[in-house]
């Protein structure tokens, strides 16, 4: 592989991380900023029934609606009295809820095959049961999988054009090496010392240039002499 091939090849994976790392960022900020509407909108919902005041245990908490969550009642021996048609799973942390052991917390579990997102909490005014409100997360799934598929392409076509760029930089960057190569091979074919080549700049590119017209000048007189 040509030195200008693996600079340009260094040059597009140093991009292609970058854009990788970003779009990884990115990924993880939308879906921390999904996932605390949801939160929030849970705790929107227990505080709703926590105000709305005490209710008979053998019926539902009072309906949420769809974008407010399903609620469940869970005794403290871990029970579900007045079972829907979708029953909410129940952990040991539930019932430490129901016993007054545990505080509220929200977890990440599936229901009915749905992937939901539940908040439980113990409610006051009844001692010895726990609340649970559901929310689907079936919705910022699919926004979550649209936007990773997004930031794929995304990615990949960042890669595609640093590594065009990282041609062209590498193509301009060698062109004085280039001059010089080739000025060299001139003196070893021709052994004309008069050769010179132009690098202009004031980088290393044109210290070598410079070091190699006084390196033929030096010999030119040498033979001369």
């Amino acid at each position: 592989m040509s030195f200008r091939a693996r600079l340009a090849l260094v040059a597009a994976a140093a991009v292609a991380l970058a854009v990788v790392a970003a779009s990884g960022v990115v990924y993880v900020v939308v879906r921390d900023e999904l996932d605390s509407s949801v939160d929030d909108s849970l705790r929107d919902s227990m505080d709703q029934i926590t105000s709305e005041g005490p209710f008979h245990i053998g019926e539902r908490p009072p309906q949420l609606g769809v974008f407010g969550g399903y609620p469940q009642i869970v005794r403290a021996d871990g029970v579900v009295p007045g079972t829907g048609q979708l029953q909410l799973p129940v952990d040991a942390r539930t019932i430490q809820v129901a016993r007054g052991e545990h505080g509220t917390f929200l977890t990440d579990t599936h229901a009915g095959g749905t992937h939901i997102r539940v908040i439980t909490f113990r409610y006051r005014e009844i001692p010895g049961f726990a609340i649970q409100v559901a929310r689907s997360l079936e919705e910022t799934d699919r926004a979550l999988d649209r936007i990773k598929w997004l930031l794929i392409v995304i990615a990949f076509g960042g890669i595609l054009v640093a590594a065009g760029l990282g041609l062209v930089v590498a193509r301009a960057a060698l062109a004085p090496v280039r001059r010089l190569t080739e000025a060299t091979e001139t003196v070893t074919a021709t052994g004309d010392l008069s050769e010179r080549i132009d690098a202009g700049g004031r980088d290393e590119i044109r210290r070598l240039a410079s070091s190699f017209k006084a390196m033929l000048g030096a010999i030119a007189e040498s033979t001369q002499a």
